[in-house]
């Protein structure tokens, strides 16, 4: 292309003056022979590249030196990453230290400490150590109520890249300096749930000496008594009962009881209570699940004193007419009396539902109520097969009166109707197709 370029400049410029001097009326001058002609410039000449010489079998090529531009890079330490507590027993609180250096070359820069575990506090001497120095985190776990087998994570973050984030542990059996079993009591106003025996033993070496237990509400009884010692070690048993004559209704009551032990200076014991009242119905509901249209069913309901007294019914009655209920009353006093309910739901409803009442003579306990609930289930008649005769062709009355599908089509507006309707701006417009009105 250069060479191109070339000889097209040169005969521009030899052109233009012959050029002119036509347009003078004159004739260009011929060249003389004594001017040697303008030589044509030479086309460029390419440079031969070669290929590098072959290296010699098994000889390496000769490495390329760049300049290193990484910076120094920090790099964290630890003496140790888990601290093992082994068995410690009537212990508040574990403290520990773990110790860090830096082995790199730049910077360490500790950025955050945290924990799995709001028992569990971490504290970092410094949050930037220069090359070769060392740090300190320090940690705190507070033992509180826990017990048993106990593993906690501390995780440092910091800016070195092989490890950004380092995680210590510390994990060991917390054994409380007193033995409480159970250390919940959980109380019913039944003969076999009314009350509940509580062990109470020591851990620790020191003699162990009980005050008399004091109850927060007063729903319970509470009753110390000291038993044979074990191992040289003093044993209690606590007995909590649940009072009589108390509301239907559930409740939470606490029994404490001073101790000589400083790690444990207070024993407390929750108690949960649910009082169903002294009359109790069982089953409290009635289940009657799916039901097919024109079935009879069939249940029973007993009545029973919690605490073997007598009492009278002297109603039974369902909101439903559908179900009856027998022996009817009223009933002579008895300990325990057995219902039978009895009931056809109609068809025509998709949910069965009713409340079963007994009136009773009890001075606190004036109604008991067990709900019934089941549903109904609905078979739909086949529909007839297409090209089926007319005897076929009978529908029944549930089928009469479901309503038939309406097909509703909307017509899709004229590109004229669509113009008109874009030049027109009043409502209900003859030519407005998106009101619906013909175009």
């Amino acid at each position: 292309m250069r060479y191109k370029a070339g000889i097209s400049a040169l005969a521009i410029s030899a052109a233009l003056p012959c050029a002119a001097a036509m347009a003078m009326g004159q004739r260009p001058a011929a060249p003389s022979p004594t001017q040697p002609a303008a030589a044509a410039p030479s086309p460029p000449v390419m440079q031969a590249t070669h290929p590098p010489a072959a290296l010699p079998p098994g000889e390496a090529p000769p490495a390329r030196s760049s300049p290193s531009h990484a910076a120094p890079q920090p790099k964290i330490v630890f003496k140790e990453t888990r601290y093992g507590i082994g068995e410690v027993v009537g212990a508040e609180k574990i403290e520990h230290v773990f110790e860090f250096r830096n082995e790199g070359a730049g910077e360490l820069r500790v950025d955050k400490v945290s924990t799995t575990c709001a028992c569990t506090a971490a504290l970092v001497s410094s949050k930037v150590i220069p090359p070769g120095g060392g740090g300190e985190i320090k940690t705190t776990f507070n033992v509180g109520g826990r017990q048993g087998k106990q593993v906690k994570h501390i995780y440092v973050y910091s800016n070195d890249p092989a490890e950004p984030k380092a995680c210590l542990l510390i994990e060991g059996t917390i054994i409380p300096p007193l033995g409480v079993e159970p250390p919940i009591v959980v109380l019913q106003d039944t003969p076999a749930e009314s009350a509940r025996t509580v062990r109470i033993s020591q851990k620790l070496p020191q003699g162990l000496e009980l005050k008399e237990p004091a109850v927060r509400l007063g729903m319970v009884a509470a009753r110390l008594s000291r038993e044979a010692p074990e191992n040289g070690r003093n044993r209690y048993s606590l007995e909590i009962a649940l009072k009589p004559d108390l509301d239907r209704g559930r409740y939470v009551d606490k029994v404490t009881i001073e101790t000589n032990c400083a790690a444990k200076p207070m024993i407390e014991i929750p108690v949960r209570i649910t009082v169903n009242g002294e009359i109790t119905a069982s089953p409290s509901r009635i289940s009657l699940g799916q039901m097919h249209p024109g079935q009879e069913v069939t249940r029973s309901v007993t009545l029973s004193s919690a605490r073997g007294k007598e009492f009278a019914v002297l109603k039974a009655e369902s909101d439903n007419p559908a179900f009856a209920i027998a022996p009817s009353a009223p009933l002579p006093p008895a300990k325990e009396r057995t219902f039978t309910v009895t009931g056809r739901p109609s068809a025509e409803v998709a949910g069965v539902k009713a409340t079963i009442t007994f009136t009773l003579d009890h001075p606190k306990l004036r109604t008991i109520e067990v709900p019934i609930y089941g549903w109904m289930r609905i078979e739909h008649p086949p529909f007839p097969a297409p090209g089926a005769g007319a005897a076929n062709q009978t529908t029944t009355a549930a089928t009469a009166r479901r309503p038939a599908a309406v097909s509703i089509v909307v017509p899709t507006p004229s590109v004229k109707a669509r113009n008109a309707a874009s030049m027109s701006c009043c409502p209900r417009s003859p030519s407005c197709w998106s009101c619906g009105a013909a175009a």
